[in-house]
């Protein structure tokens, strides 16, 4: 694939739905083409901590490609000769402070004040971020996607896309995903991430860039989120890989050092509030909220649905997806479940998509 680059995309006055009125933009890129009869986009949407750099490189010289890389591409599952793909930024992205990332968030200047609107920036749900994607895609002339999908968050967005705007999108897929919050995720997750971050004496409740920040709060966060999203096979593995003796000088083990410096690089680009709002939009997601319910939301749903959970993920386990599917047949919708297996665990719908390619590739499609 040839070099992308990231465009900016501005939306005055949008409202958010908890009645805030602000001035926003986002990033976005795209690959391949859109054809004459514009019938051929897909919306590829990111996971909690991800960007809007889903394929390819900025430069030939970049370390690595985006995250979705190994799918999408001329040939690939998400082929971009036939298919044109657009991804972008979240409102309140995680990754703030990375400067390749377009996003207004809690880390933007308030216009107001001069200063960062840290806790004065608006809650953030998913449909406020789906609500500045069909912005876009009006900016960009489609009419109608072919599909919505993504990773993790990715699937929640589009979920909410298949539930928001039923007459807009032909097929909507997530891996490793859900379409209501649970207790699990709530308890184990989002509550994890939020206390670490609280508990950190430079969080000074949210209003803190004018110094360090909870950058050690947020370091445990992510930690937590990384250890979670694997599989223990798979961590003892890649750590007697790198070396778990204990070094005779009584310093920390090898693999957890290894461990830190990754976690340390993740912590260094993201943004507690941002980590802390997308992480809240995930925990009060329900699809069904103002529609009816759950079943009756996703009854209603026109997309043909694939959902592909991973069989070990300690995130959003299978049943999450279940319980989706099994809903939108309830309302004689098609929705397939496609599970999967792997030791990456909740991590396996970005570092393991050669279990789910082929079958992805099949479900984008044209429908006979």
């Amino acid at each position: 694939m040839p070099t992308v680059r990231k465009q900016r995309f501005a939306l005055p006055n949008f409202r958010f739905q908890s009645g805030d009125v602000l001035d926003v933009e986002i990033g976005y890129e795209t690959y391949g083409e859109l054809n004459e009869a514009g019938d051929n986009a897909i919306l590829l949407c990111h996971f909690w901590t991800g960007t809007s750099h889903a394929a390819g490189k900025y430069t030939p010289g970049d370390l690595l490609p985006g995250w979705w890389d190994a799918l999408i591409g001329p040939g690939k599952a998400i082929d971009t000769d036939h298919f044109f793909v657009i991804c972008s930024d979240t409102l309140a992205n995680v990754q703030a402070f990375d400067p390749l990332v377009i996003s207004t968030g809690p880390a933007s200047l308030n216009p107001a004040t001069g200063k960062a609107y840290g806790s004065a920036f608006p809650p953030v749900s998913f449909g406020d971020i789906v609500n500045v994607q069909r912005a876009l895609l009006a900016a960009l002339g489609i009419a109608h996607l072919h599909a919505v999908g993504g990773p993790s968050g990715g699937g929640m967005q589009a979920l909410e896309w298949a539930c928001r705007y039923p007459d807009f999108v032909s097929k909507a897929f997530g891996v490793c995903t859900f379409g209501r919050s649970s207790p699990a995720f709530t308890l184990g997750i989002y509550r994890w991430c939020r206390d670490f971050i609280h508990s950190d004496p430079e969080w000074r409740g949210g209003d803190y860039y004018d110094g360090p920040g909870p950058q050690a709060g947020l370091r445990r966060a992510l930690q937590a989120m990384t250890v979670m999203a694997q599989t223990p096979a798979r961590i003892n593995a890649m750590g007697r890989a790198a070396g778990w003796e204990l070094p005779e000088d009584g310093g920390d083990f090898v693999y957890a050092a290894q461990h830190d410096a990754f976690i340390a690089t993740r912590a260094a680009a993201a943004d507690a509030n941002a980590l802390l709002a997308i992480g809240r939009a995930a925990a009060h997601l329900d699809v069904g909220a103002g529609r009816g319910g759950f079943a009756a939301a996703l009854g209603r749903v026109q997309a043909d649905i694939l959902l592909i959970p991973c069989e070990q993920d300690l995130f959003f386990p299978p049943q999450d997806s279940r319980d989706v599917v099994a809903a939108v047949h309830a309302g004689g919708g098609r929705a397939e479940l496609f599970p999967i297996r792997s030791d990456w665990g909740h991590f396996a719908c970005i570092f393991d998509t050669d279990r789910f390619a082929g079958r992805l590739r099949e479900f984008l499609q044209p429908r006979g």
